[in-house]
């Protein structure tokens, strides 16, 4: 239901052994999942900013073709069923912190200096 509420449409789910596609991707699970999930994929791990705190959180990371991956991660199912109302408000954010369906904490990454090199 927090997919479809997040998408706007009906989610399609590939299994976790599957390779990330080169599409904007959306994570959802417990805690112990997401981290599973990033470590064995070799991604980023939980940014610090949000590490430990709340019930749930969300972030993105950049992916190296520009797409991309957003991560929600909750503590358990109930806190992640809170986050069916309120998350899709916060489009604009990098990352997010709740507890239950208040949110605590949120921001946004830093602008990353683009290169173009001029011939």
């Amino acid at each position: 239901m927090l997919a479809t509420k997040l998408q706007n449409r009906a989610p399609r789910i590939i299994s976790a052994a599957n390779g990330l596609p080169a599409l904007p991707t959306l994570v959802i699970g417990l805690h112990e999942q997401v981290d599973a999930w990033l470590a064995y994929r070799q991604l980023p791990a939980r940014p610090e900013i949000v590490q430990g705190k709340g019930s749930a959180q969300a972030w993105t990371v950049s992916r190296p073709q520009g797409t991309t991956l957003t991560l929600v991660s909750a503590r358990d199912a109930g806190a992640l069923a809170a986050l069916v109302r309120p998350l899709p408000h916060y489009g604009r954010q990098s990352y997010i912190v709740f507890d239950g369906a208040k949110m605590i904490e949120r921001g946004t990454w830093p602008m990353r200096v683009q290169v173009m090199k001029l011939e």
